[in-house]
């Protein structure tokens, strides 16, 4: 999983599941994921 990936499906009009959201959150917590990826 990435974070562009999750981005694009949310943009698409896609919900996330449960391993993408879980991926997100951690990723937010580890730095793996940016402060603006999370805000797009």
């Amino acid at each position: 999983m990435d974070a562009r990936s999750i981005i694009a499906g949310l943009r698409a009009g896609r919900t996330p599941g449960a391993a993408e959201l879980g991926w997100f959150a951690a990723g937010l917590a580890n730095g793996e994921v940016s402060d603006a990826q999370a805000g797009a």
